[in-house]
């Protein structure tokens, strides 16, 4: 499966991001599951942010996972993690979803992210691209933080560019956010 990095240069900041799903081999079991996401905020550096998640997946039914490692975010810290992944990937489809609960000082967290992304070919060169990822991050005491990045482009050969937006939720009371710009993908391996 290829390793896409994004850069999303946004009215308000901008994001790079890269997700690898790659089991050990091509009949294994087993196989590793990471994100790292970078914002940084081009006047104000107290709004920059990192993320990085590393878990190992064992996939005993075809597409559906279960996952275990950590979550590492420049606000949180360090944070053990556990959960699942269903992923579908179809020609012109990629499904992935994937709640988890984030083990933190007996206040446990719990997210659900996931990526819904079509490509139908618009002919033999070019693809359609149209794409959504969220985050729901939330406690007993209700939501942490809730965003959704959309996505509408075009795709050729290994690279997709188009327009972005960031749409984000924070708190209980849900203060909303939001960063418009463009995107551009490249597959790398």
């Amino acid at each position: 499966q290829p390793i896409p990095a994004e850069l999303m240069l946004g009215n308000k900041y901008g994001t790079l991001k890269m997700i690898v799903s790659k089991n050990f081999t091509q009949t294994s079991k087993f196989g590793i599951f990471h994100i790292n996401i970078l914002q940084f905020d081009y006047l104000h550096n107290a709004d920059n942010g990192l993320m990085l998640q590393d878990l190992l997946f064992f996939e005993p039914i075809k597409n559906f996972r279960i996952t275990g490692g950590g979550l590492f975010s420049d606000k949180a810290g360090f944070l053990p993690t556990a959960g699942m992944q269903y992923k579908l990937n179809k020609k012109g489809l990629f499904l992935l979803l994937s709640p988890r609960i984030n083990f933190k000082d007996g206040n446990n967290e719990g997210d659900i992210f996931s990526i819904l992304q079509l490509t139908p070919k618009l002919n033999d060169k070019l693809d359609l691209v149209v794409g959504v990822q969220s985050l729901f991050l939330f406690n007993r005491d209700g939501n942490i933080k809730s965003a959704q990045d959309l996505r509408l482009g075009l795709g050729f050969k290994r690279t997709q560019v188009g327009v972005a937006a960031g749409l984000e939720q924070i708190g209980p009371n849900y203060k909303s956010f939001s960063n418009f710009g463009i995107f551009i993908e490249q597959s790398i391996f």
